[in-house]
């Protein structure tokens, strides 16, 4: 029964992306990275019309229709010298401007790219080192104006530092990269794909299936949604009126217990989002997301048609907070201090108690971010800073039932970790044209279990109800990871990058002290986010 839901599903999705292909422009999605979506935040912040940028990829066709150019994304300047005494050969081209392979014929554009990452780590004191080796490919196309497509694939071989490698064997996944195949001396073998058509019927209305992964914010995390688990099949639906934007996205998540071959319970994520913009600088938005239970032997009905629909907090109001459904509200604040300073925050709200609220299960974060200290006066020059506050109540995103927790694939939604949590995000990255040096401090203060105890930050123990609600109680623990980085971008193309990278991770609580520092250096295509600062 759920097999064939999931085909008709996908066959209707497909079917309802060919039906009226008349658009406006290109469909294609930018990377999720965070460089690029900050860089794309940046353009739209400067413009002087009223948009939604809630969620997360941004489509190009987003900038088109606002009359705005990307063309500095590429950094066109770059390599000025250079060309003036030396013509751009194919070898330079490729290299630093271009994609690898560009075929392009009327009404067709389709372009390959190799994708890597190769990096080599050292722990000091340790004797031993640590790498990874990620060899991949992309695939993008627009058919005309009307249709675009995109397609990527990695394979990969790693070994993790302790710290990470005892997330795996904890989780049985890679953060954010899928299920591992476990090599032993903490050493993994995993690969992941990423997939989607996009298409607009018309300018207001943009249709996408796929499988991949979102994030609703501005901020560097997310309590809404966001992209710290792996890819999901996913159909997305957007329509602009004016002001307005409403998104109805729908995903499949899964979980599964030991060993990736053992069963996968499939449940399903229902998402409504509807951002208003009355004025330039400003948005707003209103979140519903549910995830609803798959089909069972001993509930077949679980799924039902009331799954798709469109309108927000009718479910909520027909199931309520503590429904079977574990549904999950929450808001979205942007708001332009002036064309290079923006303010952002987020509400979560997952469950409210009317006569204890001391159990209420709600979540926040307040952000401020300059994308250019320097203010656009410094040719070739940009100094980006953010400084983001989360914070997520005791057993939010949790549930009576572990399998309808708020997750994907063994790891929240919404913050990799987890709930009751405190933690700051400190961010400054200088660019000077290629080269770049960034410094990043993450600060988190959240609780350890014990084997008979659940203080309410690892979401996927079953919540009673009858745990209390103050953050770091029981096993304190905190978390501090600093990353200090220098580099030189290779190609924007696909944000390819030489880096040196610095890291001091350290863990305090009564059960577990670590103080460790590590030294990396690499290359890579960067077009993802994988969070390893937990």
């Amino acid at each position: 029964m759920q097999q064939n839901l999931n085909i008709k599903f996908l066959v209707i999705s497909f079917f309802i992306l060919w039906v009226h292909l008349r658009t406006y422009s290109q469909q294609l999605n930018y990377s999720l990275d965070f460089k690029t979506s900050q860089q794309i935040s940046y353009l739209l912040q400067q413009s002087d019309s009223t948009y939604t940028s809630t969620v997360k990829p941004i489509s190009e066709n987003n900038l088109q229709l606002l009359n705005i150019s990307d063309t500095s994304l590429n950094n066109p300047e770059r390599d000025k010298k250079y060309l003036t005494k030396h013509k751009a050969n194919w070898i330079y081209r490729k290299l630093r401007k271009e994609d690898f392979i560009d075929f392009k014929t009327e009404g067709f554009h389709f372009r390959v790219n190799p994708l890597f990452h190769f990096e080599y780590k050292q722990a000091q004191g340790i004797n031993q080192s640590y790498y990874t080796n990620t060899r991949g490919i992309e695939f993008k196309g627009d058919m005309g104006q009307k249709f675009s497509f995109y397609s990527s694939f990695y394979e990969n071989q790693a070994r993790f530092v302790d710290y990470i490698s005892d997330y795996v064997l904890k989780h049985r996944v890679v953060p954010g990269q899928g299920a591992a195949k476990i090599l032993g001396d903490n050493k993994y073998d995993y690969s992941r794909a990423n997939a989607y058509i996009s298409v607009s019927p018309i300018n207001a209305v943009n249709i996408q299936a796929g499988h991949s992964k979102h994030f609703i914010g501005e901020g560097y995390r997310s309590l809404l949604l966001s992209d710290n688990s792996f890819n999901y099949p996913f159909l997305k639906f957007s329509f602009d009126f004016g002001q307005f934007n409403y998104m109805m996205l729908w995903n499949q998540y899964q979980l599964f217990k030991g060993a990736y071959y053992n069963y996968h319970y499939r449940k399903y994520g229902a998402i409504n989002m509807l951002s208003w913009s009355p004025k330039v600088g400003f948005e707003i938005a209103l979140f519903e997301g549910i995830s609803w239970p798959g089909n069972t032997a001993d509930n077949p009905n679980n799924f039902t048609a009331n799954f798709f629909n469109p309108i927000i907090l009718f479910r909520t109001f027909q199931y309520g907070l503590k429904a079977e459904k574990n549904i999950v509200l929450g808001l979205n604040l942007r708001k332009r201090i002036s064309k290079f300073e923006q303010f952002y925050a987020q509400f979560v709200l997952d469950e409210i108690q009317i006569n204890d609220s001391g159990k209420n299960k709600y979540g926040f974060q307040f952000g401020l971010k300059s994308f250019d200290l320097f203010r656009g006066k410094r040719n070739h020059q940009n100094l980006f800073v953010l400084t983001e506050y989360n914070q997520v109540s005791p057993y939010t995103y949790a549930y009576s039932n572990t399998l309808q927790t708020y997750s994907h694939y063994n790891q929240p939604l919404a913050h990799p970790a987890g709930s009751g949590l405190k933690e700051y995000v400190g961010i400054v990255n200088y660019t000077f044209s290629d080269v770049f040096i960034e410094l990043k401090i993450n600060h988190l203060v959240n609780s350890l279990d014990t084997l008979d105890s659940n203080f309410g930050s690892n979401i996927f123990i079953a919540d009673d109800g009858t745990g209390g609600s103050k953050i770091g109680q029981g096993i304190k623990n905190t978390t501090q990871n600093i990353y200090a980085s220098f580099g030189l971008i290779v190609n924007p193309v696909t944000n390819m990058k030489i880096y040196i990278e610095i890291q001091k991770h350290t863990v305090n609580s009564t059960i577990n002290n670590q103080n460790n520092l590590f030294f990396s250096f690499g290359l890579k295509t960067d077009l993802s986010n994988y969070y390893y600062d937990f």
